[in-house]
């Protein structure tokens, strides 16, 4: 699907930077009650 190395980092920079473009998509993802919260 890809043709090298540089396709596939490139595909998984613009799907990260896309997901971290939305702080409620994540913290929509992340909030569940079951899920313990870290202080760190």
């Amino acid at each position: 699907v890809f043709p090298d190395y540089e396709a596939i980092l490139d595909a998984c920079c613009t799907a990260w930077n896309a997901l971290a473009a939305e702080p409620e998509r994540v913290r929509s993802i992340a909030n569940f009650p079951y899920i313990a919260r870290v202080n760190a």
